[in-house]
């Protein structure tokens, strides 16, 4: 029997790249990187929350671009169950044009550039990204994600 979600979450999350890097955030204890964004707030529309989120974790404007498209997924996490539903769109920073580092604010310890070929040693999370974003730039992004719980768990390993 399926485990029920304690909560749903709706999310955004940002591919932002320069020069096949992208930028990543670390978790505290760098055991893995996560794209920028967050959580969409009651009565936020998803321009606004992609906005939002990085104004809070970059205090950077941006330029939001293509639609990727999104992940489905059910994990635990410090004892609740979370059903995560989160949509991915390409965005450019507004007077961004180098891989310098960028200081982070909020809840993001700190963020980096990591090169598109890197990302399985940066650990990012979730696991699928890692083989899925390749394969947008190499396909001039050119193709929409619908990633399901079942794709994630079959691409663990990845």
């Amino acid at each position: 029997m399926k485990k029920q979600p304690d909560k749903i979450r709706i999310c955004v999350d940002a591919i932002i790249s320069i020069d096949n890097n992208i930028l990543v955030c670390d978790v505290e204890d760098k055991s893995f990187t996560y794209l920028p964004g967050g959580g969409i707030e009651v009565g936020e529309t998803i321009p606004e929350a992609l906005h939002r989120e990085i104004q809070e974790e970059l205090q950077k404007d941006i330029e939001i671009g293509t639609y990727v498209g999104y992940f489905d997924q059910q994990f635990e996490l410090n004892g609740k169950y979370i059903h995560e539903i989160c949509h991915i769109f390409r965005v450019n920073l507004v007077g961004v044009d180098t891989t310098e580092p960028l200081e982070s604010f909020a809840e993001v310890p700190s963020v980096q550039w990591v090169a598109i070929d890197e990302l399985t040693d940066a650990n990012l999370k979730p696991d699928i990204l890692r083989t899925k974003i390749p394969q947008l730039f190499n396909n001039n992004f050119q193709e929409t994600w619908h990633i399901s719980q079942n794709e994630i768990k079959l691409n663990k390993s990845v």
